[in-house]
């Protein structure tokens, strides 16, 4: 069987790049609803024309009111389903090539989607379509899903689970091998306090997005010169920070600029909103110097804000305050937290809300628990097993900070398609899946729904 099944899917790896073409034509953006599409027309044409390539190849497809669409081999019952997604990220500049043209080059193939999420979609609907037409008999049945929301908020998965419950196996090809199978949970805040506009601290703005480091802090003060406060940057010495000082009509202006990265990941980064929280707090300006203390340069794992935890599974608790703004009335502080899967929303929130209160600021949160799935059990073995067996690589299961497609599912695992040491530009211009990685991930979900379901 492993020769047939790769020997097929080897010989089919051309007629497998056309379907990616024709799926990354689609200009496939959520967007919002037209009509009956309720994330626009775009990402509503690309699950039509998946679903039809899929149903030409004798599979059963239902478009689920164009929240996402299911394939399955034939009517039984599935055992394990596979969850990908058809809607991509905005293209953005820096393309090299046409973003919703899939164009070959260097053994790579480039375009919106490629990788996430349309590569993978595609690389298990030709697994499927490989273990139909080899007549490979299988036990039980098996469903590819495919989403339209994953990129701006999940909504298809909500809406799709009012139809169809998930199998009670589910992976999803949206993220990296060999398996993750924790991640953590999350505690995205916001702190506020009043604000007097009149002070020495005129303004301060910081970070776009929740869930990144910011890499640019800009605060206006008066009443101050700009040497002194020169010195006071110099003299914190922080790695990775650099300040630039401009005066215009009595105002002071400081630029820090650090370095960007994932907010599950402040340790990659260099914290720009945390050193003028430094700064402002060696000048003794309140309420900074309370900022300083709950939110210490340097500290990622929320040691200042009396939440710090681990455990073996998935490490640190790591915390990014990665906005600041004021109105003239109020200061407002938002920060991202990752909390390991021995702790709660619950359990971290009280210590936030604690530290918080203390230092006079108000406390507001949403959460969202920790999600975990045994790795002993035999589900996560068998996708291990067929992982080590296809690519001669150690199988291992992964905790991460940030969330998957299957965050909100009881059973719900990541598996593939990123391998380490490849370079994918997700999100990026230049997107692109290497053929070679699209064809092993077919082979790859080939075996596992086989010895799923057998």
């Amino acid at each position: 069987m492993h020769d047939k099944l790769n020997l097929w899917l080897e010989e089919h790896l051309d007629e497998m790049v056309e379907v990616l073409r024709e799926l990354i034509a689609f200009p496939s953006v959520a967007a919002a609803p037209q009509g009956e599409f309720p994330y626009g027309e775009p990402v509503a044409r690309c699950l039509e024309k998946a679903l039809d390539i899929a149903s030409d190849m004798g599979m059963k497809t239902k478009n689920v009111d164009y929240h996402a669409g299911t394939i399955a081999l034939d009517e039984r019952e599935a055992k394990l389903g596979v969850l990908c997604h058809l809607d991509v990220v905005p293209v953005g500049d820096g393309w090299d090539t046409p973003p919703f043209e899939l164009t070959a080059k260097d053994g790579k193939l480039y375009g919106r989607g490629s990788t996430d999420d349309k590569g993978p979609a595609v690389a298990v609907l030709f697994a499927m379509r490989a273990i139909k037409e080899l007549g490979i008999p299988l036990k039980h049945g098996v469903r590819l899903i495919v989403g339209c929301n994953e990129e701006v908020g999940g909504s298809d998965m909500i809406e799709y689970q009012k139809h169809e419950p998930f199998p009670p196996q589910l992976f999803t090809a949206d993220a990296n091998f060999p398996v993750i199978n924790i991640e953590k949970g999350r505690l995205p805040s916001t702190l506020t306090a009043p604000f007097d506009a009149t002070g020495t601290v005129r303004s301060i703005h910081a970070g776009t997005v929740i869930n990144a480091v910011p890499d640019v802090a800009q605060v206006e003060l008066i009443g101050l010169a700009a040497d002194k406060v020169s010195r006071a940057a110099t003299a914190l010495n922080l790695e990775g920070i650099h300040w630039a000082f401009a005066e215009n009509d009595g105002v002071l202006s400081v630029t820090c600029h650090g370095k960007a990265a994932h907010g599950a990941m402040p340790m990659e980064g260099h914290n720009a909103l945390t050193a003028q929280f430094a700064l402002l707090a060696a000048l003794d300006l309140a309420p900074f110097t309370a900022l300083a203390k709950m939110f210490p340069h340097g500290d990622h794992y929320a040691v200042g804000m009396g939440m710090a935890c681990e455990d073996d599974l998935s490490g640190k608790l790591t915390l990014t305050p990665s906005i600041c703004h004021t109105d003239g009335e109020t200061l407002t502080v938002q920060f991202d937290c990752r909390f390991p899967v021995s702790e709660t929303v619950a359990g971290v929130s009280t210590k936030a809300s604690a530290t918080a209160t203390a230092a006079g600021f108000a406390f507001d949160y949403d959460g969202i628990e920790p999600h975990h799935v045994d790795e002993n059990s035999e589900f996560i073995r068998t996708l291990l097993e067929v992982y080590t067996e296809q690519t001669g690589l150690p199988g291992y299961c992964i905790a991460i900070g940030g969330g998957t497609y299957v965050h909100d599912t009881k059973n719900g695992v990541a598996f593939g398609p990123e391998f380490d040491g490849e370079e994918y530009h997700l999100h990026g211009p230049n997107e692109n899946i290497p053929l070679a990685t699209l064809l092993k991930c077919a082979q790859i979900y080939a075996h596992a729904i086989v010895r799923l379901c057998e």
